[in-house]
């Protein structure tokens, strides 16, 4: 929900701007990096199968980091520390909310590491300095636009959930009874190992339910108690992941739920978005250069020599795949 459509291949990107990393950090190639049923699977297998089915773009990746690094050095646009940490908050506020655990648990989860992100966010920094460096604009500028459009980078305590309709049986002696007879029946399917999504794409009375396997949100929670009074009070004793215990009846009809997300409230103060604020302004002012019209011209008249028989032929397009998997407003994007 929260990643890009690049996410899926973000656990194996980490081989990109590892420069942050020292030697001792890496694991060895002819080392297990996953034993199953006994028999272990190398990182040489691993990072052999990545490099066939992404190399190319991997490749591309490294050549136009290289250049946009190199010309942020020559124009004296290099983005500092100070900048790149600017970057991470806005990034933990857009994808995590600011919460530390969540980018602690993504960061694990996804076997990412924070050197190897800050890095591509030095390029990021980097290639929209350039694009923008005929740009005349002052703190005032963006702290103007930012009272402008304050409402739009806060955002309220929401929450993402999943839920099932319980479709009501037809012709029942005790239709409510048996409306919670069909719900409980339910609920004991997904508690003996059933999947909540699957099974909300299967059965759920929601028209959306097949399309989204019960995903809603996120839903602010002062919405919720004017519209689903009864799930916006469950919602809260609830743990991420957690199928509530009871059907919960709102309306007339049955309903299973879910938590899949708390979002706190965001206060979108503008320290947090001041990233944000910038490319929106700039983007909003005509003051800044194409993405394409940019890659364009870091790729024209370069000498680039690639040493690796494997890409000798490559034709250069301009693609761009980061290692975090992320895709933010003035992200590098393949286009």
């Amino acid at each position: 929900m929260m990643f890009s459509r690049h996410s899926r291949l973000g656990a194996g990107l980490t081989l990109l701007l590892t420069a942050a990393l020292s030697a001792q950090d890496r694991p060895s190639a002819d080392q297990p990096a996953v034993v199953v049923d006994g028999q272990p699977v190398t990182r040489a297998q691993v990072l052999g199968n990545l490099e066939q089915r992404m190399g190319a773009a991997q490749m591309e990746t490294a050549i136009l980091s290289a250049l946009i690094l190199a010309e942020a050095a020559k124009a004296q646009l290099t983005p500092t520390d100070a900048e790149v940490d600017a970057w991470l908050v806005w990034l933990k506020q857009e994808q995590f909310h600011l919460s530390e655990e969540r980018w602690r648990a993504w960061l694990a989860e996804y076997g990412k590491d924070e050197p190897t992100l800050r890095a591509e966010l030095k390029v990021q920094a980097a290639q929209w300095k350039l694009r923008s460096r005929a740009a005349r604009y002052g703190e005032q500028d963006l702290r103007r636009y930012w009272e402008q459009h304050r409402a739009e980078y806060g955002r309220p305590e929401s929450f993402v959930f999943r839920q099932i309709i319980v479709p009501r049986p037809q012709a029942a002696r005790d239709p409510e009874q048996a409306a919670l007879a069909a719900a409980t029946r339910l609920l004991e399917r997904i508690r003996a190992g059933e999947d909540f999504e699957r099974t909300a794409r299967e059965t759920s009375e929601d028209p959306d339910g097949a399309r989204t396997g019960g995903l809603i949100g996120p839903a602010p929670v002062e919405l919720l108690r004017g519209t689903a009074a009864q799930i916006a009070a469950l919602l809260p004793t609830l743990k991420d992941g957690e199928v509530a215990p009871k059907p919960v009846l709102q309306g007339e009809r049955y309903h299973l739920i879910q938590r899949v997300q708390h979002l706190p409230a965001v206060s979108g103060a503008f320290d947090t978005v001041r990233v944000r604020v910038m490319i929106e302004f700039l983007i909003e002012s005509g003051k800044v250069q194409p993405q394409v019209e940019f890659i364009a011209g870091l790729l024209r008249g370069r000498s680039i020599e690639i040493k690796d028989p494997r890409y000798r032929g490559l034709k250069l397009r301009g693609r761009w795949l980061g290692p975090s998997g992320l895709v933010l407003p003035g992200w590098l994007q393949d286009q």
